[in-house]
């Protein structure tokens, strides 16, 4: 009858189209394909090797490949929006840098992102800030370097890196704890912090802050060493160095580059609950411990919702320094 081939052709247009929607995603099936990680810096960069020392070790226990793909430059605005405008699947996650995340979006006025574009997966580790001299400097302590610089006829100079880098912000931040006492420091900007540490081992600068993983080659051959690290605890890869907190540098401390992996904010729940199963066995692994403290970081691994209240706990910090500073 009609009626029965109307409600043949109705029951079968709904198949076919039930069938042709995107089938949600769930954690039994995520991953079924390659992942991609973003680093938003340069082969060499600290982000790029957090990622790789990231991807080599989930693999084992993910079941896919992951695939670094560097995208640096632009204070990493450019690897930041790929991972932001791409298809929120799980496919595509993002190695998140400290400055990337928290301070190009307060610092630069036209930064096309804010911290909540993303969900943040986990923070992944953490390594201070260093202020370091090569070798040949007369400086040991932190209080040496001070000093000197309260009684030099012109201002001691501090390689760091663009405006918006982490260094760049501790820099003034610095300056802040130390204003009162009549130091001069001047700071010598750099591209980055490989190049941060040529200039301090040439003599172009008395001293550099940079990041542990790009000094950490030139304090393993003795050319250079640390007078303080920005962290609030002591790092476990050089204990006898004084931190900011033990220095009293109240707006320095705590200045560390995190790292940690996020996705685009539209990412199914379903890719939260597998990477929550996968995380814990990534920084249980002893090689992965191995591949951060060769670099000088410190594992933090933490969870989801650690690391999203973690990012807005450190925006809200660099507010009030972004304040304090009179930017």
């Amino acid at each position: 009858s009609n009626t029965v081939k109307i409600k043949s052709f109705t029951w079968a247009a709904i198949v076919a189209f039930s069938i042709a929607l995107p089938q949600a995603t769930t954690a039994q099936d995520y991953p079924s394909k390659a992942i991609t990680i973003i680093a938003p810096q340069k082969v060499g960069g600290a982000a790029d090797l957090a990622a790789r020392s990231f991807a080599v070790v989930a693999e084992k226990y993910i079941g896919q490949s992951i695939r670094v793909v560097n995208n640096g430059g632009g204070a990493g605005v450019p690897g930041v929006m790929q991972a932001i405008t791409s298809q929120p699947d799980g496919y595509t996650l993002l190695l998140t840098l400290a400055p990337h995340i928290v301070s190009v979006p307060l610092f630069q006025k036209d930064a096309p992102f804010k911290a909540d574009n993303l969900k943040y997966l986990s923070t992944l580790e953490d390594q201070p800030l260093v202020l370091a001299v090569s070798k040949s400097s007369s400086f040991n302590s932190f209080e040496e370097f001070i000093s000197a610089s309260q009684v030099s006829a012109k201002a001691l100079s501090v390689a760091v890196v663009s405006r918006t880098s982490l260094a760049a912000l501790a820099f003034k931040a610095l300056n802040l704890d130390i204003g009162a006492t009549g130091a001069q420091l001047s700071d010598i900007p750099f591209q980055s912090g490989p190049d941060q540490v040529r200039g301090l081992l040439a003599g172009d600068v008395d001293a550099a802050l940079v990041n542990l993983t790009s000094i950490s080659g030139a304090l393993a051959s003795g050319d250079a060493r640390i007078l303080m690290v920005t962290s609030t605890n002591r790092n476990s890869n050089f204990p006898d160095v004084p931190t900011a907190a033990e220095l009293a540098l109240t707006h320095v401390d705590g200045m560390t580059l995190w790292m940690g992996i996020a996705a685009p904010k539209d990412v199914p729940e379903a890719v939260i609950l597998a990477w929550a199963e996968i995380l814990p066995k990534v920084f249980s692994d002893p090689e992965y411990k191995r591949l951060l403290s060769r670099r000088g970081a410190d594992l933090v691994g933490t969870g989801y919702d650690e690391a999203n209240a973690f990012v807005v706990v450190q925006v809200d910090k660099m507010i009030k320094l972004k304040t304090a500073i009179g930017y």
